[in-house]
């Protein structure tokens, strides 16, 4: 395989993909549908505010958080495919699709950080945010006893269902996102990749 590079400018005429002559016209690669996102940036950075200041951490905090070794679980919610193409060292994914449509995958996601800080992460910081709140949501449901049961997530009480739902117990979670997310990382640290 051949591979030009040019410099931005214009189109080259013989080029095999945009040329005159194109031979390359088939199997390429929709960059929104394999990459699972907007090609334009300006249309995910709208800078959604969901969560308090309190719920959230910047890059820098996050960083300072892995230089001390603080017990923590980094769960990014991007899609598979992005996870794939760069993600922080011992991320856990779980996509946000799968996550927000699951309860039964909220829980294990809970069961996970238990005695540890949960730290959600996107590309830009939204999607993070939601997750954050919904997760938010489900301890709150469980810790006020509006859920069937009590127990600590993730530990099942032998013998107790209700229903045919098995209860859990919440303890309590510090649940934040990252600010910005990945995007805003690679701003503190230029080497990390983004797309």
């Amino acid at each position: 395989m051949r591979v030009c590079i040019h410099a931005a400018g214009g189109r080259n005429p013989l080029c095999h993909v945009c040329g005159d002559h194109p031979i390359v016209t088939e199997c390429l690669v929709d960059y929104e549908d394999f990459c699972q996102t907007c090609a334009s940036d300006a249309a995910e950075a709208s800078g959604l505010t969901v969560l308090p200041p309190e719920q959230r951490i910047t890059p820098a905090r996050y960083a300072t958080l892995l230089a001390t070794g603080a017990p923590h679980v980094l769960l990014d919610v991007r899609p598979a495919v992005q996870c794939g193409i760069c993600s922080l060292p011992g991320t856990v994914n779980v996509p946000l699709g799968a996550l927000m449509a699951n309860e039964a995958e909220q829980r294990r996601v809970l069961d996970m950080a238990a005695g540890a800080r949960l730290v959600v992460v996107c590309r830009r910081g939204n999607d993070s945010q939601l997750v954050v709140q919904q997760l938010q949501r489900l301890l709150h449901r469980a810790q006020s006893g509006s859920e069937s049961g009590g127990g600590a997530c993730g530990e099942v009480q032998p013998g107790r269902e209700v229903k045919g739902a098995i209860t859990f117990q919440v303890a309590p979670i510090d649940i934040v996102d990252i600010a910005g997310g990945l995007a805003g990382w690679s701003e503190l640290h230029p080497e990390f990749p983004l797309y």
